[in-house]
């Protein structure tokens, strides 16, 4: 199979992908597509298919898990740090070599979104195990806080899934109001693109002696996305229910 061309991969994620990413994952279009493309580049070319790539992506989280309890403090920070973003740049190319390759399916999805919940959680969860190590409060104190935050983002992606799953015309972005580029909506996205670059702020904020700072504000990060995407669900099934009532129609 001829590998397709590197400027063709690109134009069609800007053609499909770009703006809904940057509205909500900027992170990810800055730091991550670009070496991202490379890695499905060379997959491609290699007949590496997307589900081993996904794999590599599981196995980077688990050593994520494993450099929090192994290794010494600050080399755990730091490898924490680049075990993170190799999965961030795996979790780009693997859709990438899907779609390419035509070998998009419902169990790849699945992989992906099991590791993606994986992924996060263990960040957390690591981040405050290492702040613990530091510490010289034996209560593991921080690594709770870690696991706390952890749950609220698994919490709330799995609303937004399940909106997904049972209101999927109304989940549809072509269904949703055009995004406007208000000082509300830039807040928002670029609140919401932190997501995927909180390992990096947790290493910058160390330095500075702030990893604790850090782990109290993904619990309030993570936290205030629950409410966010409750509310959004709850009003989404809602309105569903009134349509359900003046039409007549059974749930």
């Amino acid at each position: 199979m001829k590998t397709p061309a590197f400027k063709a991969l690109v134009s069609d994620y800007l053609q499909v992908l770009a703006r809904q990413e940057l509205a909500g994952m900027w992170a990810v279009v800055v730091f991550f597509r670009l070496p991202g493309f490379a890695v499905a580049r060379i997959a491609i070319a290699l007949g590496i298919p997307a589900t081993c790539l996904t794999l590599l992506g599981l196995i980077s989280t688990i050593l994520i898990a494993l450099a929090a309890v192994l290794l010494p403090v600050s080399a755990a920070l730091w490898c924490i740090l680049v075990f993170a973003v190799i999965f961030q740049i795996i979790d780009c190319a693997d859709g990438t070599v899907a779609r390419a390759t035509g070998t998009t399916s419902l169990r790849g999805r699945f992989l992906d979104f099991a590791s993606d919940i994986l992924w996060r959680a263990t960040c957390l969860a690591a981040l405050g195990h290492v702040a613990d190590r530091m510490s010289p409060d034996t209560t593991p104190s921080w690594m709770a806080v870690g696991l706390v935050a952890g749950f609220c983002a698994t919490y709330a992606r799995l609303m937004r899934c399940y909106v997904d799953a049972f209101a999927p015309d109304d989940a549809q972005a072509g269904n949703l109001p055009r995004y406007r580029p208000t000082l509300g909506n830039l807040t928002f996205s670029f609140l919401s693109g932190l997501d995927q670059i909180i390992p990096v702020i947790a290493v910058a904020a160390w330095t500075f002696g702030w990893l604790d700072v850090v782990l109290i504000g993904t619990v309030i990060y993570h936290g205030a996305d629950v409410l966010l995407a409750g509310k959004a669900a709850y009003g989404t099934f809602a309105a569903r229910d009134r349509r359900r009532i003046e039409t007549g129609d059974t749930p």
